[in-house]
């Protein structure tokens, strides 16, 4: 027979075991909670995306978390004259048209920028990535433009739609033509299709610079650059989303190098 003290201390220790229920209640408790965590969670951060996407329609300059610096620098736009006086002037939409050389990170020289911190991938990519959907553009004509995989990401979340081709398969870089197809917040701007009406590509190397079949004193065929150069030009047919016509879109990058 137990002592009294012994079979109290049995007693409470049975009674604060719980049971198989009461275990699995809290198991299914803390799965709750944890769950409605991470769905909290994925909504601030669908909230803090969406935010952005709609401060980058406006063209506001995103800061660094970090530095508190701006994350690239505002650009001024040139105002293209149109006549005024014409019939469908009235009928005239403002198009925002962006062209702009990103440098492709496959083409970096250290000897070539000696001053920049900004030349590796760790260093440019959130730069580069928020410039790529920022000044608020309905148009964006890109050179140079590797990694597409990464920026295309973010143009599809900012509502854009794209052409992307390198030409070749032997390059790491090539040309992207970017369109609008959600409205700017508060703006009038150009919307457009998601699927264009056409597209052309242009293999410099190979465009003849004349109408015919010339050639030069050596026999060869005449074209526009002076070496292999394996560059392109893209062009791509985009139509209003809400109206009639549309635009023809061409890009191309002219060849440069440093020992040339």
């Amino acid at each position: 027979m137990l002592p009294a003290a012994q079979a109290s201390n049995k007693a409470a220790k049975s009674k604060s075991k719980p049971t198989p229920e009461q275990i699995e209640a809290l198991r299914a408790a803390r799965a709750q909670k944890k769950e409605d965590e991470n769905r909290k969670a994925e909504l601030a951060e669908a909230a803090a995306r969406e935010a952005a996407r709609e401060r980058a329609a406006r063209g506001e300059i995103p800061v660094d978390p970090n530095t508190g610096k701006p994350l690239y620098v505002g650009r001024s736009w040139a105002v293209i004259a149109h006549p005024t006086d014409a019939p469908e002037a009235a009928q005239q939409r403002k198009v925002r048209i962006l062209s702009w050389n990103i440098l492709a990170q496959g083409l970096i020289q250290r000897k070539l920028f000696p001053g920049s911190d900004a030349l590796k991938w760790k260093d440019r990519s959130a730069g580069l990535g928020a410039e790529l959907v920022g000044h608020a553009y309905d148009v964006g004509c890109f050179q140079e433009v590797d990694r597409f995989e990464v920026h295309s990401t973010a143009l599809r979340h900012h509502g854009y739609a794209y052409e992307y081709q390198r030409g070749y398969r032997v390059k790491k870089h090539g040309l992207a033509i970017v369109w609008r197809t959600i409205a700017r917040p508060g703006s009038p701007g150009a919307v457009f299709a998601a699927e264009p009406a056409g597209r052309a590509l242009l293999y410099l190397d190979h465009a003849s610079v004349s109408d015919g079949d010339s050639t030069d004193e050596t026999g060869r065929r005449r074209t526009a650059c002076s070496r292999e150069t394996r560059n392109i030009a893209l062009f791509v047919a985009i139509r209003f989303a809400d109206r009639k016509g549309g635009l023809i879109v061409a890009t191309t990058h002219t060849f440069w190098h440093p020992k040339h």
